[in-house]
């Protein structure tokens, strides 16, 4: 999905005959860090089995035309997902936006980029920043499954010497990773400049995540991870 212009924000997304609220009035944002932040969708898992087989539907078509290269560039990414006319997806962007809007205090919000990334066994992402968004958001739609062995695998983390958590000793010297605490049906936010990465999944069952870039306004074309 390639970067999108200022849209007027949605109230409600419809998903078959029923009208669902992008931000429910209880809904509640959880500071955990300074600068990272998270919510939770109670409803979310209403739509998650049909918005799986419809992602792992275009997955398989998607494989042949963009095989993944490496292990560690986060699975297999699907960019076009805004293009499907699935009103389940329409509804996770909308949230999303409305969080930056909210959390920014912003009246608009652009995507940069936005993908999904299906994760098979073994698949991971290496420690990177987004250089082209003010934030970066994630969705956590499907975590997979867990095999037991590894307490530090198939997690998301930072790994960031300016976040005050990875540096516990001493401020600027990155000791330790911190991985949020995290569930399905619930949206991640962070600055763009902080690295994170996905350690290897072990799981069978595809772990599904979305992620996006975001800005208040669009930038001057140039796509950057």
């Amino acid at each position: 999905m390639e970067q999108q212009g200022t849209a007027a924000a949605a109230d409600s997304v419809y998903i078959g005959p029923r009208k669902v609220a992008v931000w429910p009035a209880d809904q509640q944002i959880n500071r955990i860090d300074v600068n990272v932040f998270s919510t939770f969708f109670t409803d979310m898992g209403e739509f998650r089995d049909v918005l799986t087989r419809k992602i792992l539907e275009r997955a398989a078509a998607h494989r042949d035309i963009l095989p993944t290269t490496s292990r560690g560039m986060g699975g297999q990414k699907i960019y076009d997902m805004d293009n499907w006319g699935v009103p389940e997806i329409d509804l996770i962007r909308e949230r999303m936006l409305a969080m930056f809007r909210k959390m920014l205090n912003k009246p608009t919000a652009s995507i940069e980029r936005g993908w999904i990334n299906v994760y098979q066994t073994h698949d991971y992402s290496m420690a990177h920043s987004h250089r082209r968004a003010t934030a970066s958001l994630v969705y956590f739609h499907d975590l997979g499954d867990d095999d037991g062995k590894d307490e530090m695998g198939s997690k998301f983390y930072f790994a960031d010497p300016r976040m005050k958590r990875c540096c516990p000793h001493k401020d600027g010297f990155m000791s330790h990773v911190f991985a949020p605490e995290v569930r399905e049906g619930a949206f991640l936010m962070f600055p763009g400049w902080m690295v994170h990465l996905v350690s290897p999944y072990y799981g069978r069952r595809p772990r599904i995540t979305f992620s996006w870039n975001v800005n208040e306004n669009p930038l001057p074309q140039q796509v950057e991870w």
